[in-house]
Order: structure tokens, then sequence, then C-alpha cells
């Protein structure tokens, strides 16, 4: 498969939950819908270089909830952010041509929670995917490149991400595929 570019989700860095590497997570679009795996890249220093460690997500992963209709374990640019011991993740990503969109042409995108003790093992939550593309107001199609932010003082997990308009929401329609 060929990569059109590399979205970098997040760089943390830290002495005790990196050991003091620089720890880069990246996704590399793979298909035509502009989604890959979600992997992880380490250095010791912040310009690198810069190497491959692990799959942090990916279409070999499985989700525990056996709702697998959410994403195909291939992801649009998302943040892993690090929280109460433990790493967070909220993943945009589209189904796999099932039921929501017989077509795996990227129209539905969606938000699924994994959490990790290490960072590099994820678990995706029962709930996924937690924010459906058809729960939003106005109408959108596609929840992309999602990213979290914990707000401890509100007791908030604030969840942004792009917008991908419904046609009819759109201030310049573009018809889907």
């Amino acid at each position: 498969n060929l990569c059109d570019g590399l979205y970098g989700g997040s760089v943390m860095h830290d002495p005790k939950v990196t050991k003091g590497e620089y720890w880069l997570y990246l996704e590399a679009p793979i298909n035509m819908n502009d989604e890959g795996p979600m992997a992880l890249w380490t250095a010791d220093k912040p310009h690198g270089p810069y190497k491959f460690k692990a799959y942090a997500l990916d279409e070999t992963l499985k989700p525990d909830s056996g709702n697998e209709e959410w994403d195909a374990g291939r992801y649009s640019e998302s943040r892993v952010m690090y929280h109460n011991g433990l790493f967070h993740l909220f993943a945009s990503g589209s189904n796999d041509g099932t039921s929501v969109d017989p077509n795996p042409n990227k129209i539905y995108e969606q938000i699924g929670w994994a959490v990790s003790a290490d960072g590099v093992t994820f678990t995706t939550m029962k709930a996924n995917p937690v924010i459906r593309y058809n729960e939003s107001q106005p109408h959108t199609v596609a929840l992309a490149e999602s990213h979290v932010w914990f707000d401890d003082e509100q007791e908030l997990v604030i969840v942004f991400h792009t917008v991908r308009w419904d046609a009819k929401n759109s201030p310049n329609p573009v018809p889907h595929p």
C-alpha cells in the first residue's frame, strides 16, 4: 500500500510516563479512505531519529465489544493523551463496509475510545462508538481527526474533531461519492 503522508496525533515526553523518551503517535493513510493504523515511534531526542516501536491500534486489533461496525482498524489522525494513570485514545474511524454503510468510503466516521496502561496495548471500550456521526447538531456525516482534553476541575472529558457536514447542512454542499 502507498502512503500519502503522515498525520501526527500526539507527541509525549515525560520522565515517568515515557521514561524520558519522546513518543510520537502517527497515522499513515494506507487506503482510499485516508485512514491507517495508529503507530508509536520513539526517540531519545526531540529531533530524532525516531524508530518504530509498535502499532497502537491497527486493523488486526479486534474490539472486545464485538461491535466492529464503527471502525475497521483504520483511523484518521487521533490524539493520545495520558491522564490519571492511563493512556486515552479517542480514535476517529469509519466502518469496513458492513451495516452502517455498505461501501467502505469514509462517508460515516465516528469516534471510539480506547485505554492503555503502557501506551502500546490499547483496549477499546464496549460502548464504541462513544460518539456517533448521526448524534451531532447540526447533523454531520464525519467526526474526523479527534482530539481529547480532560478538565479535572469541571470533571469533563472534552472531545473535539474536524467536521464533514451532511450535504444538506453544509454552507458549500458537496455531493457524497
